[in-house]
């Protein structure tokens, strides 16, 4: 029960309310970036291993994600929908590419292309297919928005390929037989990392798009397990092609990839569960922006840890970039 100066002052009540539930919003939010920017670490060759293959990491990671999901089932009743199937798909595609992307170009380089990719398509599918979202009322700063996007990534793809060509030219000046190799100029080193970053933020800017068309009854918490069901059905199929496509044989090898694979899936629905919860409290115009601060999170792991991109100069351009990412997506947001 509300203080009794609070209630025969109904405006001091509502105000009380409203700051709570802005700290409680502010907070998930903060929770949704550090695990959001924290579940590409376990695709690390560091963290797996090198011989087990990202797809097959990539299978247990969903299986993770699959039975975190179900979990939800204990909150309450569940409103099944199809549309949950298909935010299932594009979560498996996103999270696929982004493990691939993050095992190639870095935890440091990846998160800061695929953040800025899913700001961009989850802004243009607000502002032309969303059915319950407001659409853009400040067209000029959503321009502004955009173009500072568009430079952050390309300022944050340029500091990974400099930072790539510094240690190439490093590594030039080594005896042959501690050389680790070419890794810049190969369609599976940094050119192929920087497509993958990109369609793991076009398919993840766009995963709760189908919750906005799903019944009202069966949207957020309650959302959870018609996702893990359609997670289920595509991983397996999108993992097969995936060794196929590059020759490798199908071994699952539990003993070292199930730990890391669970973890990264759980780790995601952690962060998948809280944006939805912060979403409710805060709205898109708060909380997307604070979610996508998880590109530090990805970057510090990568620094800090990892210590990726050693160069200097190459680390000044990265930082100098997140911070104009983090400025365009709040542009895009209080631009809706």
């Amino acid at each position: 029960m509300a203080p009794a100066h609070l209630l025969l002052r109904p405006e001091l009540h509502r105000a009380a309310v409203f700051h709570m539930r802005s700290a409680v919003g502010l907070l998930l939010a903060l929770i949704a970036a550090v695990f959001n920017g924290t579940f590409g670490v376990f695709a690390k060759d560091e963290v797996k291993g090198p011989d087990v293959d990202i797809f097959v990491f990539h299978f247990w990671a969903c299986l993770g994600l699959a039975c975190t999901g179900v979990l939800f089932l204990l909150f309450g009743p569940v409103v099944w929908t199809p549309m949950g199937v298909i935010s299932g798909v594009l979560v498996v595609l996103s999270s696929a590419c982004a493990f691939w992307a993050a095992n190639l170009v870095g935890v440091s380089v990846g998160p800061g292309i695929w953040c800025g990719t899913a700001a961009l398509a989850s802004f243009f599918f607000g502002l032309f297919l969303d059915p319950v979202g407001r659409k853009v009322s400040n067209l000029p700063l959503a321009v502004a928005g955009l173009c500072l996007l568009m430079v952050a990534i390309a300022g944050i793809a340029y500091a990974g390929e400099y930072a790539c060509r510094v240690e190439e030219a490093r590594e030039r000046l080594l005896p042959r037989d501690r050389r680790r190799g070419r890794v810049c100029d190969t369609w599976g080193g940094y050119a192929g990392g920087l497509f993958l970053a990109v369609l793991a933020g076009a398919f993840g800017g766009l995963i709760l798009a189908p919750m906005q068309y799903a019944p009202p009854a069966a949207r957020g918490l309650r959302f959870l397990p018609s996702m893990a069901v359609g997670v289920l059905a595509a991983a397996p199929g999108i993992d097969l092609l995936g060794l196929f496509a590059r020759g490798k044989c199908i071994l699952l090898m539990p003993e070292k990839a199930a730990g890391p694979g669970f973890a990264a899936g759980a780790t995601w629905n952690i962060a998948n569960a809280a944006g939805i919860l912060s979403i409710r409290y805060l709205g898109y115009t708060i909380a997307y922006p604070i979610m996508q601060s998880g590109l530090f999170v990805g970057g510090l792991w990568g620094l800090c840890v990892f210590d990726e991109m050693k160069d200097r100069k190459a680390r000044r351009i990265y930082w100098l970039s997140g911070l104009v990412l983090l400025a365009g997506v709040t542009c895009l947001a209080l631009a809706r």
